[in-house]
């Protein structure tokens, strides 16, 4: 009960889009099961989601209130069975591990590796929430059809991320230091690094 949720595709655009608080931010972590330590910030998350629900009896319920609401994305197991085994959001933005993406009322707002633009402290955590919630307040949300061009270099991905039945996938490790520059978001005026519109 104290613990993250996780989301998948069969559930993914409905729960963001209907059963969420028109007003609550979504706050998606991209991770892949298969990849040691690819959950970005994964001890101050739960840390927070922790200190948030310890005295509530039904975290799921009671959280309807709060402005926003953590879910796990594991690229690994998200993919829905009609899909050929390729995750929504690794179809729809090009999702890698790391990446967390915040959403409201099913309407992407940010997307990055880090947090406010400096990194994935608690407080960068903090700020971003708040500022995702000012942009979606002003209409200011990613295009629907926003996706990451590419990864930068200085980081060590490799597949597999998730399963597919029709192709065998190498199977390099993942190097788990990742030190990312701001790739996309509303404070950036210079406009996206590496985002494009596909």
């Amino acid at each position: 009960k104290r613990r993250i949720g996780s989301i998948g595709d069969l559930e993914f655009d409905l729960f963001t889009r209907v059963h969420l608080p028109p007003d609550q931010l979504c706050v998606v972590c991209i991770f892949s099961s298969k990849i040691p330590n690819s959950f970005v910030s994964e001890t101050m998350l739960n840390t927070v989601h922790y200190q948030r629900n310890k005295y509530r009896a039904m975290p799921c319920t009671d959280s309807d209130g709060d402005v926003y609401r953590l879910f796990k994305y594991d690229l690994a197991t998200a993919a829905d069975v009609d899909s050929g085994g390729v995750p929504l959001l690794v179809k729809r933005h090009k999702a890698e591990p790391g990446m967390f993406f915040m959403y409201l009322a099913g309407k992407l707002v940010f997307a990055d590796f880090i947090f406010n633009g400096y990194g994935n402290a608690q407080r960068d955590f903090a700020k971003q929430v708040k500022n995702a919630l000012r942009q979606a307040k002003s209409g200011e949300f990613l295009p629907n059809n926003f996706k990451f061009s590419s990864i930068p270099k200085k980081t060590s991905l490799s597949f597999p991320l998730f399963s597919t039945s029709h192709k065998k996938q190498p199977t390099d490790k993942y190097s788990s230091s990742v030190t990312l520059d701001s790739l996309f978001s509303f404070q950036n005026t210079q406009g996206p690094k590496l985002g494009t519109l596909a």
